[in-house]
């Protein structure tokens, strides 16, 4: 039908431009029809086709303008300027929306099993690297609690005695004590990786033990390579003495007796 009717006398009769509004084209079509009406008019027969012409153009214009967004003749609007779509209704939204899905039920069968447990493998990342910040910087603070902290040397050796044998089978002491023998210290953590010349400070990588007169008086357990089940330092300091008594001790050679 749009193929058979010259839009441009239309344009011409209704007396606008093809780039004017709906709201233009149909006020200038309802003028134009009033002219034409037959009470008002003496056309006559005349009249008659000329309105009914006036007819089927402007409904071939309202047409066309719905399928394209402008009337024949237009320049075609760019992409951003055409209408944009109709928003949906409230209820139209409410059927778009995915089923809420309970906790512990199977994810859609569309849905894939990353876009839904993501976010709890995160958070569970998240609590494992927190979970060892906070024992790295445990373990920091208690070997400075331990350094900070001083008790008589005799009261320290009294309160580390040798552990009794079935308290040392069960793991219930560490496995170091003050007092400790030389040969039960190389029993426990084995050859040493160096050894002092004098034999008596003993290194197992980052720790170390110290030894006079073939026992051992104190250790350093580092968290990257402990010592056993030994606490990071005995608890109170060393005897300043053992210094002095060590010089005339003959140390165990580690390497020697293994």
């Amino acid at each position: 039908m749009s193929a058979q009717i010259d839009f441009l006398a239309l344009y011409r009769e209704l007396g606008i431009d093809p780039t004017c509004s709906p709201e233009a084209f149909k006020h200038a079509y309802r003028r134009r029809v009033s002219e034409l009406h037959p009470d008002r008019g003496s056309e006559g027969h005349a009249g008659e086709e000329a309105l009914k012409v006036l007819n089927l153009g402007y409904a071939a214009a309202l047409e066309f303008f719905q399928a394209h967004g402008r009337f024949p003749g237009a320049p075609p609007a760019p992409a951003a300027a055409r209408r944009p779509a109709p928003a949906p209704s409230a209820g139209a939204a409410a059927t778009a929306r995915p089923p809420r899905r309970d906790a512990g039920t199977a994810p859609p069968a569309g849905v894939a099993a990353s876009a839904t447990t993501a976010p709890g493998q995160r958070r569970w990342l998240s609590g494992v690297l927190v979970a060892l910040v906070a024992l790295v910087l445990a373990a920091q603070l208690a070997g400075r609690g331990d350094e900070g902290t001083a008790a008589p040397a005799d009261a320290a050796r009294a309160g580390a005695a040798a552990p009794d044998a079935d308290d040392t089978a069960a793991g219930a002491v560490p496995a170091l004590w003050i007092g400790m023998s030389a040969r039960e210290a190389l029993d426990a953590l084995g050859t040493p990786t160096d050894t002092t010349e004098d034999g008596r400070l003993w290194h197992y990588g980052p720790s170390w033990i110290r030894l006079s007169c073939r026992e051992v008086v104190d250790w350093y357990s580092s968290p990257l390579k402990p010592l056993g089940h030994s606490p990071m330092h005995p608890d109170g300091d060393p005897d300043p003495l053992d210094a002095e008594r060590g010089i005339a001790c003959l140390e165990l050679d580690p390497a020697a007796h293994r």
